[in-house]
């Protein structure tokens, strides 16, 4: 569904939720984000001359897309690691190359956290690696086991370690590769 950008004074130039916006924004400058709230709504879009309206994983990857990214891999307990549907098939090989290999990722937090450091360490493709139902990857949030505790931390070290994408012939707003 698409609509026109809206024209009222404050509507006009901002065709991004203020969340998507802050993501836009600030990948020159971060190499991790963290999103929490209504992830399963749809989110506005700027497409051309109007608005469509994406669910959440879509509406990151178009803003990734539009800044360079070539690929979004996303991981959930129930389907595991999937290269996005909106990204190109013919990733996979470049990646397999590259050691990163979503078929082989599972479910087990040490491979989960293995192929994000690979991600986050890789220097020839700019991607995003999005940990879709994060808060769901561990039963009782109230207190969590010291293993899913330092997944967490672990997640946080690979993202401050992330190998930077700068070099000429890329653009400014590539310089890490994200971990959402």
């Amino acid at each position: 569904m698409s609509i026109h950008q809206p024209t009222a004074a404050g509507a006009a130039g901002h065709a991004l939720p203020d969340w998507l916006q802050d993501l836009r924004t600030g990948l020159p400058i971060r190499s991790q984000f963290v999103v929490s709230g209504n992830l399963r709504d749809i989110f506005p879009v700027r497409r051309g001359r109007g608005l469509t309206f994406l669910p959440a994983d879509q509406a990151l990857w178009s803003v990734l897309q539009a800044r360079g990214y070539v690929g979004l891999l996303k991981y959930d307990a129930v389907d595991g690691v999937k290269l996005h549907h909106e990204c190109p098939s013919e990733l996979i090989g470049p990646l397999r190359q590259a050691g990163i290999d979503p078929a082989n990722a599972g479910h087990d937090l040490d491979a989960l956290a293995e192929l994000l450091r690979k991600v986050a360490s890789n220097a020839r493709m700019p991607m995003a690696f999005l940990l879709d139902y994060a808060s769901q990857l561990f039963g009782q949030t109230e207190e969590f086991a010291r293993a899913e505790r330092d997944f967490f931390v672990l997640c946080d070290k690979i993202a401050h370690a992330a190998t930077s994408l700068r070099s000429e012939g890329r653009p400014a707003a590539l310089p890490y590769n994200q971990i959402i």
